[in-house]
């Protein structure tokens, strides 16, 4: 069966926020233009994140699209939770699309599983094929399948046996929503997924137990309705407000304050202290002191404003010195800060047990539950991982993408068969890699994707692409490759900018160590979206020389 009669002139996969984009832009381009999901809609992450508490951690209007044509839409709340999300997906659908035409889904193909993406280099065109046979050719294709594209649980023995329900926070639909009203239910994993379970459905459940490997340090959401003004304001003022978007450095909050911790006085600290903690959101982490990655004393200080903020709110403890210890168990902002709203309460409620799993880690997993090194056993109806994701390649090693001579991404990024990781991940601009012409990326790996808001890397990647796209077809160029020198010199660049920080210190999904056995590299470009775009502008000025065109 196949998808298309003739090669389209650009293929995208996924429809989250880059892939809506691009193909609004493309179609207004009048490229022959089809966009491929697995999900049933529009809405990426969104469309499947679909677990209790679901929401973003950035807020409105700083999480949304700048493109004018959805001016007139109005958020509930300035942290949207997933429903409200997939609202504003399905009402990009309706206003974006072809002008005179509006609408994009008639230009998608959902649930479908793409199986392998293979270059033909005589014909200079890919062929997609999905899982139940059909296949698409397209001289281009754009992945746009996020950096969260692999969900990540770990190889508990005995997992196989246990006779309750298993569920993925990012795969929570998969095999049915699960029932949890008056359930024991555990979830292991603090990260901002397990945060927000666990702090939604303490109050439902029979009995909670939550197995935690690190503290999570979170920090409050401070939830509020969203102040509709912005939606009355003039297009002009929208437009300088998403241009000043542009100029920080995750394209959201800052700056941070302009000096060391360690010059304020005990009482300064603390009234900035009291000012980020009341302003909620991300404040306390991206808008303290400036040093707070680089200096250890200042970074400490910063620290034991949080713990001292936390601790109150629990009241066993022995229980709060888990979830906030006296002595910092990591550099403060140097794992992603969950936001919380009523999180350390949950850990008040008599249903609800904390497990430290760095003083009695789990063997394995029984047909009854979850049996600690201990010998202790939490018995279970539902276990739940909170446990993230295979970030940056594990998506494109999944999706099987094979470049010139049949060579794979996997090898070109040094995974071999078993998936033992032995190599590096190299890209040109986190966008494109040498030796899979045609192919960009975006949300790729040594891209900022994971640094800033989804729209925001939506739009500067996709804005991106689209010119480098004009020029080509402008130029009747039809095939277009990194070059493996600009590539080398971009890795080298990109996995360099944390050397000298506290980030070095720490291990986490920023590195790629949340998955055993993968090689220790920056998963994303943390020069900060000015410095990322000026590159990106550099390179189109210059005539693309990062690239071979033919």
């Amino acid at each position: 069966m196949t998808g298309t009669p003739y090669p389209l002139d650009v293929l995208i996969i996924g429809t989250g926020f880059s892939g809506t984009y691009l193909l609004h832009r493309l179609l207004n381009l009048h490229y022959r233009v089809l966009a491929l999901d697995g999900a049933p809609s529009f809405g990426g992450v969104w469309a499947q994140n679909t677990y209790p508490g679901a929401r973003v951690d950035i807020p409105v209007p700083e999480y949304q699209f700048s493109l004018p044509e959805l001016s007139d839409w109005t958020w509930k709340q300035r942290f949207p939770g997933r429903e409200e999300l997939q609202a504003y997906f399905a009402f990009c659908e309706k206003k974006l699309g072809r002008k005179g035409e509006e609408g994009l889904a008639k230009h998608c193909v959902f649930e479908v599983w793409i199986e392998s993406v293979v270059w033909d280099d005589e014909a200079a065109v890919w062929e997609v094929r999905a899982r139940d046979g059909r296949t698409w050719r397209a001289r281009w294709v754009v992945s746009c399948i996020g950096y969260a594209a692999k969900p990540f649980a770990p190889d508990l023995p005995g997992l196989g046996e246990f006779g309750g329900v298993v569920r993925h926070t990012g795969q929570w639909e998969k095999g049915g929503a699960p029932e949890i009203r008056g359930k024991r239910v555990g979830v292991v994993g603090t990260g901002a997924s397990g945060v927000q379970l666990v702090q939604t459905i303490a109050s439902e459940v029979e009995s909670l137990t939550v197995f935690q490997q690190t503290p999570a340090l979170a920090i409050p959401m401070r939830q509020q309705p969203f102040d509709s003004s912005f939606t009355h304001k003039s297009p002009e003022e929208k437009a300088a407000f998403f241009t000043h978007r542009l100029t920080i450095f995750d394209g959201a909050l800052g700056p941070p304050l302009p000096r060391s911790a360690k010059t304020d006085t005990p009482a300064q600290r603390q009234e900035e202290f009291d000012r980020l903690w009341a302003a909620g959101g991300l404040a306390f982490w991206t808008c303290t002191y400036q040093d707070l990655y680089t200096d250890p004393e200042s970074n400490a200080l910063v620290y034991a404003g949080w713990r001292d903020r936390v601790r109150p709110r629990v009241r066993d403890a022995k229980t709060a010195e888990v979830l906030a210890p006296e002595t910092m168990p990591y550099a403060f902002g140097t794992k992603r800060v969950p936001l919380e709203d009523g999180y350390y309460e949950a850990f008040n409620q008599p249903n609800v047990q904390l497990v430290d799993l760095r003083k009695d880690p789990i063997r394995g997993v029984t047909r009854g539950g979850v049996e600690l090194a201990s010998g202790e056993e939490h018995e279970l109806d539902v276990l739940v991982f909170a446990t993230g994701f295979d970030v940056g390649r594990g998506g494109y090693v999944a999706l099987d993408v094979q470049g010139v001579g049949g060579r794979s991404l996997s090898q070109a990024w040094g995974v071999d068969g078993e998936g033992k990781e032995d190599g590096g991940t190299r890209t040109y601009l986190g966008l494109a890699v040498a030796g899979f012409p045609n192919l960009l990326m975006a949300y790729a790996p040594q891209s900022p994707s994971g640094t800033l808001s989804g729209p925001v890397s939506a739009e500067v990647q996709g804005e991106w692409m689209v010119e480098f796209l004009e020029a080509m077809r402008a130029q009747g160029k039809t095939r277009v490759e990194a070059r493996e020198e600009a590539q080398e010199e971009w890795t080298q660049h990109a996995n360099g900018l944390l050397k000298g920080t506290l980030f070095e210190g720490t291990k986490s999904y920023y590195w790629g160590e949340n998955v055993p056995g993968k090689r220790r590299e920056l998963v994303y470009y943390f020069g900060g979206l000015p410095t990322y775009k000026q590159k990106l502008d550099e390179e189109a000025k210059g005539g693309y020389k990062g690239f071979n065109i033919a």
